[in-house]
């Protein structure tokens, strides 16, 4: 067991933030000392199923000199003030994707990160997904030769924005799924787009009151390369997995296809 874990906390005890929590919880070299949630009860049920205390308030986070990360894992939309607060506390950061959902946010994430000199970074955790890991090995490898066409599809069933989320109508696909494919384009050509297009639709969640997107695509060009990327919001609820996730790498060697929806 290593002597000197790190002691982490977390912010936001929702959906993606049990992940979290339960990763901490049984990682031997941290230490969960507390969790924070708008909804005291759910951050008292966090603390009490893993074993650390709940704060009514992120000035308890920030104030306690002890805690020395933090996953912030609130909505989207939500990121801004609890990381620049964190920050400035001098908390490092592991923020769930998106990082922020305007530029303007997001640049005073940045800029509070550097001037605390604090370490941030984005949770793009399918990068560690053992299936495109070994794809990237192989290109790593030159065992693909290079990138050349992309196609990626990460899709929810309609009951994640209806059911799962009461933040919905702040988020959308875009900002909940489309990053993650975003960074995989961009960590399997190796290198950032040069030129992007995207359109995207509303209808099906309009109606239903929940003023976001149900349907975006996304065209990157990179030097080298193209990738088209898909995400949705309102697959119907009888397809059999809550997430449809499939990948497809054309190099000018090899090709792979990756279906990770189970």
């Amino acid at each position: 067991m290593p002597e000197n874990k790190v002691n982490v906390a977390l912010v936001g005890c929702g959906l993606f933030g049990e992940v979290h929590a339960a990763t901490y919880a049984n990682f031997d070299e941290a230490n969960l000392v507390a969790v924070c949630d708008s909804n005291l009860e759910r951050a008292e049920a966090f603390a009490e199923r893993f074993g650390c205390r709940a704060c009514a308030s992120l000035a308890e986070i920030a104030d306690d000199e002890d805690i020395e990360a933090v996953s912030v894992v609130t909505p989207d939309c939500d990121h801004r003030d609890v990381c620049v607060e964190l920050a400035r506390a001098g908390k490092h950061l592991l923020i769930e994707k998106p990082l922020a959902t305007s530029v303007e946010d997001a640049e005073a994430i940045a800029l509070a990160v550097d001037e605390a000199g604090v370490t941030a970074m984005v949770d793009f955790h399918n990068r560690y997904h053992p299936a495109i890991l070994a794809v990237k090995g192989r290109l790593d490898r030159g065992e693909m030769g290079k990138p050349q066409v992309m196609y990626a599809r990460l899709s929810d069933r309609i009951e994640v924005p209806t059911e799962w989320l009461i933040w919905a109508g702040r988020s959308g696909p875009q900002w909940f799924l489309g990053p993650h494919l975003v960074d995989l384009a961009c960590w399997l050509f190796g290198k950032r787009p040069r030129r992007i297009f995207a359109d995207a639709r509303k209808d099906v969640l309009a109606a239903r009151g929940i003023d976001c997107y149900d349907s975006l695509q996304m065209h990157l060009s990179f030097d080298d390369g193209l990738a088209t990327l898909e995400t949705s919001w309102i697959i119907p609820n009888a397809w059999p997995c809550v997430a449809d996730f499939y990948l497809c790498l054309q190099a000018t060697d090899a090709r792979a296809d990756i279906d990770m929806s189970n």
